[in-house]
C-alpha cells in the first residue's frame, strides 16, 4: 500500500487516527470485563448475579474464546463487503450499544419495580437463586409459599428481562468487536510497505501504546464508579467511552486515512487461489507455528483477568491510610507500566537495528517469554506469603512488581506477533488473516479461564510454577525458529525487490 502524504513523528496520521478508535475500544472492552468479573460474583443484595468464583471463571473463558473468535467471521466481512473503514464504524456502533446495554441487568429491576408497584429487589434477595442462568433455579419452597401470585409472576418477568439483557448485550459487543478489531488492527499494517519492517514493529507498538492509555483510562473511570458507586455507572461510562470514540473517528477519518490507497473498499479480486497459495507456503507455517506460542502466552495473561483480579480483590491489602484502593485500579497497572516501558522497547529496537543488532521478531518473544516466566514467579509468592493465613491481608508488592515483568513481556510479544503476521500474510487476504490470528486470543482465554477455575479450587502456587516453566521453554524453542524466520525474510526481501 502507500503511505499516507502527511507524517507525524514519522508515522502516517492514519496510525494514531486507527489506534485511537482501537484505543476506545479497549477502553470500552476492559472497562466492562473489569467489572464483569466482580459483578458476577457479587452477592445479590449489592445488584451482582451470585456465581461462584470458579464458574464466573469459567464463564469468562468462554466469553474471551466467544470475543476473540467471532473476528475470523469479522475479517470476512471487512475483506469482502464492507471495507476496512466501513467495518470500523458499524463495529464501533454495535461496541456502544453493547456496552450500554450491560447497565440492563441492574436497573431493569428498579424500571419493574416502578412498572408494578412491587419491589422487585427485595424478591431477588428471598429467592437466593443465581441470576443470569437459562432456566430459573430452584426457590425453597417457603420462599414461594408466602408469595403472592404477583409476585411470583413479577419475580420471572425481573429474572428473564435481566439474564435476555446480559446476554443480548454481550453479543452486541461479540459482533461489533468481530468487526472493528480486525479491521484496525489490518489497516495499521497497511500503512507501509511490506519491505518496512522496523517502522511497521514501531508503528504496532504504537497502537499498542495507544491501546493501552484506554485500558488504563478504563478502570481508573469506568472501574471506579462501577466499583464504588453502581455497576449500571460503570456499563454505562464504557458504552459513552465507545460512542466518543466512534463519533472522533468518524469526524477525522476522511481527512486522515489516505482513502486512495484502496484498503476503505472491499477487494473485488478473487481471493481463492491467494488463500490456497498461502496455506501452502512457509509463511503460513511460520504463523502456525507462532500461534502455538501466542495461545500460551494469552491463557497466562488471563489471569490478569480473572483469578488475580479475584485474588486481589478478597485478599490483598488495598488500603492507603482510610482509603481503600478499588481492586479495578489494579487492572492499570499493566498500560500504566506500558506508557512507560513502552517508549523504551522502541528506542532499543531502534538502537539495536542502528548498531547492526537487529533482532528477529522470534528472538524479541523469546526474550518477552523471558520476562513472563519472571513475571509468574513473582505473582506465585501472593500465594506463598504467610500472612495469608493469618488475620492479615496479602502484600500488593507481589501483584506490583509481577504486572511489571509482565507488561514487558507483554508489551515485546503481542506487537511483535501483529508485526509477524502483517509482514507475512497476503495484502489481500490481510483482515481475514488477522481475523485468525485473534483465535490465538480465544483459545488463550477459554484456556486461561479454566486453569483459572482448577486454581481457585486446586493448588494455584503449582499452576503458577507450571506455567513459569511452559513459558522458559517458549523461550528455549523461540531461538530456535529465528533461523526459519532469517530464511523467510530473505525470500521475502527477493520477492519485494521490485516494489515501488
Amino acid at each position: 500500500m502507500a503511505e499516507a502524504s502527511t507524517t507525524f513523528f514519522g508515522h502516517p496520521r492514519g496510525v494514531y487516527l486507527v489506534s485511537s478508535i482501537a484505543a476506545w475500544e479497549r477502553f470500552s472492552y476492559y472497562a466492562m470485563r473489569g467489572l464483569l468479573t466482580l459483578f458476577l460474583t457479587a452477592s445479590l443484595g449489592s445488584g451482582g448475579f451470585q456465581w461462584s468464583e470458579a464458574s464466573t471463571l469459567r464463564f469468562m473463558g468462554v466469553f474471551t474464546m466467544l470475543f476473540y473468535m467471532a473476528p475470523a467471521l469479522g475479517g470476512w466481512i471487512s475483506d469482502h463487503i464492507f471495507g476496512r473503514r466501513k467495518a470500523i464504524i458499524w463495529g464501533g456502533w454495535l461496541l456502544s450499544i453493547g456496552h450500554l446495554f450491560m447497565a440492563g441487568p441492574t436497573l431493569l429491576p428498579d424500571i419493574i419495580s416502578s412498572a408494578s408497584d412491587i419491589a422487585v429487589s427485595p424478591l431477588i434477595e428471598q429467592a437466593g437463586v443465581e441470576l443470569g442462568r437459562f432456566g430459573i433455579p430452584s426457590i425453597a419452597s417457603n420462599v414461594q409459599a408466602a408469595w403472592t401470585a404477583a409476585e411470583h409472576s413479577t419475580f420471572k418477568a425481573a429474572y428473564w428481562s435481566v439474564t435476555l439483557s446480559f446476554y443480548i448485550a454481550l453479543l452486541f459487543i461479540i459482533l461489533g468487536g468481530s468487526l472493528l478489531i480486525t479491521s484496525a488492527t489490518a489497516l495499521i499494517g497497511d500503512h507501509y510497505k511490506q519491505s518496512d519492517s522496523t517502522r511497521r514493529d514501531a508503528g504496532y507498538t504504537i497502537y499498542y501504546l495507544l491501546i493501552g492509555v484506554g485500558a488504563l483510562l478504563s478502570n481508573l473511570i469506568a472501574g471506579t464508579l462501577g466499583e464504588k458507586i453502581g455497576w449500571h455507572w460503570g456499563f454505562t461510562v464504557a458504552g459513552l467511552g465507545m460512542v466518543l470514540g466512534l463519533a472522533t473517528y468518524q469526524l477525522l477519518e476522511s481527512k486522515w486515512l489516505d482513502l486512495h490507497s484502496g484498503f476503505d473498499e472491499p477487494s473485488k479480486a478473487p481471493k481463492g487461489e491467494a488463500f490456497k497459495a498461502f496455506l501452502w507456503s512457509g509463511s503460513f507455517a511460520m504463523i502456525l507455528a507462532i500461534a502455538v506460542f501466542l495461545i500460551t502466552f494469552w491463557l497466562i495473561y488471563e489471569q490478569v483477568f480473572g483469578l488475580l483480579h479475584l485474588t486481589i480483590f478478597n485478599t490483598v491489602d488495598r488500603s492507603i491510610g482510610g482509603f481503600e484502593v478499588p481492586a479495578t485500579w489494579f487492572q492499570s497497572l499493566p498500560p500504566l507500566y506500558g506508557l512507560i516501558v513502552g517508549p523504551v522497547i522502541i528506542a532499543y529496537w531502534h538502537w539495536s537495528e542502528k548498531k547492526g543488532r537487529f533482532l528477529t521478531t522470534t528472538l524479541k518473544l523469546s526474550l518477552g517469554f523471558a520476562f513472563i516466566s519472571a513475571a509468574l514467579l513473582c505473582l506465585s509468592g501472593a500465594f506463598l506469603d504467610p500472612d495469608q493465613a493469618s488475620a492479615a491481608r496479602v502484600s500488593p508488592w507481589w501483584f506490583i512488581i509481577g504486572f511489571f515483568f509482565l507488561t514487558i513481556g507483554e508489551l515485546i510479544i503481542a506487537p511483535g506477533g501483529f508485526a509477524l503476521v502483517s509482514k507475512l500474510a497476503p495484502a489481500q487476504l490481510g483482515a481475514i488473516i488477522f481475523g485468525g490470528w485473534f483465535l490465538t486470543d480465544a483459545l488463550g482465554g477459554l484456556a486461561g479461564g479454566y486453569i483459572g477455575a482448577r486454581a481457585v479450587t486446586g493448588d494455584p502456587i503449582t499452576i503458577f510454577w507450571v506455567l513459569g516453566t511452559v513459558a522458559l521453554a517458549c523461550a528455549a524453542a523461540l531461538i530456535g525458529l529465528s533461523k526459519f524466520e532469517r530464511r523467510l525474510a530473505t525470500l521475502g526481501e527477493a520477492a519485494n525487490a521490485e516494489e515501488p
